[in-house]
C-alpha cells in the first residue's frame, strides 16, 4: 500500500501489482529447504509468469492501457541460511538469481527492470551468509542491465525494533520499504540512477552500534551522518 500510495502521489498514475511471492523459498534446490525455489524450470517461476500473462490479458480485454515496469524482488533469507549451513556458496546464489532475472526477460519482456530489495539479517542468525547475499545483490546492478537496488536498509531493522519475528518486519518497516522504494523506482524509471536516501534520523548506541560496525553493517562514518528528506548529508 505504501509503495502504491507514494508512486501515485508522485506520478498521478495508478499502480497494478500482480502478487506472486511465496514465503520461505530460495533461488535453487539447495536453498529451498523443502518449500520450493525459483529456478526457471520450476513451478514457482512458471506460475508467476502465467499469473502475469493472465493479468495482462484481463486488463487488455477490459480496455486498459498499461505499461509493465518491472519485477519487485524481495527474497534472499533462505539463500543466506543455506550459505550459513554450507548447503551452497554465494557464487551459486549469484548465478541462480542471474538465471531468474534473465528468464523473466525472456518470458515477459526484455525491456522491463528488475528492482531488488536488499536482504537484511534474520534475528539470531549468523551474519556471514546474509552479508554474502547482500554483497552479491549489490553487485548485480553493475553486471546486468536494468537491474537496480531500490532499498537497502532492512539490515538496520533489528536494531530499530522493526522486526515482527526472526524474518518478518513490523508494519512500519514494510511501510518504509514501500514508501522509499517507490521513490527509487521512479528515479530509475526516469533514468536517474541516484538512490533515494532514508529521510529519517536513526540513533544507535552502545553494544548494538559496536555489533553493527563489527559486522560491516554500518561504517564508522555512517554512524555520525544524518540523512534528511532533501538528500543532504550533515556530518
Amino acid at each position: 500500500k505504501a509503495f502504491a500510495q507514494r508512486y501515485f502521489n508522485l506520478t498521478q498514475r495508478r499502480v497494478i501489482f500482480i502478487p506472486t511471492s511465496v514465503p520461505g523459498t530460495g533461488t535453487n534446490p539447495a536453498a529451498s529447504f523443502g518449500r520450493g525455489h525459483w529456478a526457471p524450470d520450476q513451478s514457482l517461476f512458471k506460475q508467476s509468469v502465467s499469473d502475469f500473462k493472465t493479468a495482462r490479458a484481463s486488463l487488455t480485454s477490459q480496455g486498459y492501457q498499461f505499461n509493465f515496469k518491472g519485477v519487485l524482488w524481495v527474497q534472499g533469507e533462505n539463500d543466506a541460511d543455506a550459505i550459513n549451513s554450507s548447503l551452497q556458496t554465494v557464487d551459486v546464489y549469484t548465478t541462480s538469481l542471474q538465471k531468474i532475472i534473465n528468464a523473466y526477460k525472456s518470458e515477459i519482456s526484455d525491456t522491463h527492470k528488475f528492482f531488488i530489495y536488499q536482504t537484511g539479517t534474520a534475528v539470531g542468525a549468523s551474519d556471514v551468509g546474509y552479508r554474502s547475499v547482500r554483497e552479491a545483490q549489490s553487485q548485480l546492478p553493475k553486471i546486468i542491465d536494468r537491474v537496480h537496488m531500490v532499498y537497502d536498509k532492512a539490515v538496520t531493522f533489528p536494531n530499530r525494533n522493526l522486526m515482527w519475528d526472526s524474518y518478518h518486519y513490523m508494519p512500519d518497516g514494510y511501510n518504509e520499504m514501500g514508501d522509499l522504494s517507490a521513490k527509487s523506482v521512479l528515479s530509475f524509471l526516469n533514468s536517474n540512477s541516484v538512490q533515494i536516501a532514508v529521510p529519517k534520523l536513526f540513533l544507535y548506541a552502545g553494544p548494538q552500534l559496536t555489533t553493527l560496525v563489527n559486522n560491516g553493517q554500518m561504517t564508522l562514518t555512517q554512524k555520525i551522518k544524518i540523512m534528511t528528506s532533501d538528500l543532504s548529508v550533515i556530518k
